[in-house]
């Protein structure tokens, strides 16, 4: 075989490991633990919990893979919160139909931040760690 044929190889087989990766990471919702810190959040008890304080929600459903990849950033999230005036938390959609229908949740993933019940920001689709902090501090969490 002539270099060029390994060079080709090579490259195929690159690409063919990466694609095969990024099917697993997408399917698996990258294989991380849930925090402890996360709040998950129900029809029962999400009233009471973002009374007070800034609350930053995260609406997802088990069926939806964009949320298998933003549940673990969303979770490392809470996990580095060291702030008690914040909580991070996740309310599975399907579970829990009367609290997205009175946020108006259409798509997912939605994250909302709220502070002292009110709503201050809403971010639709998947977003980096960065974003989500971002989002925080403007609110000053």
């Amino acid at each position: 075989m002539s270099t060029i044929t390994y060079i080709i190889l090579a490259i195929v087989a690159i690409i063919v490991f990466l694609v095969v990766r990024r099917y697993r990471m997408f399917t698996s919702g990258m294989g991380a633990e849930e925090s402890d810190k996360l709040l998950i959040l129900t029809d029962q008890n999400y009233k009471h919990q973002i009374k007070q304080g800034v609350v930053l929600i995260d609406f997802w459903a088990i069926w939806c893979q964009p949320c298998k990849i933003q549940g673990p950033i969303v979770s490392l999230l809470a996990e580095e919160n060291n702030n008690p005036e914040v909580k991070i938390a996740k309310l599975d959609i399907e579970k829990n139909p009367r609290a997205a229908q009175e946020f108006g949740i259409q798509n997912i993933p939605t994250m909302l931040i709220l502070k002292d019940g009110k709503l201050v920001d809403k971010l639709v689709g998947m977003k980096s760690k960065k974003v989500l902090e971002k989002a925080l501090e403007k609110v000053g969490g």
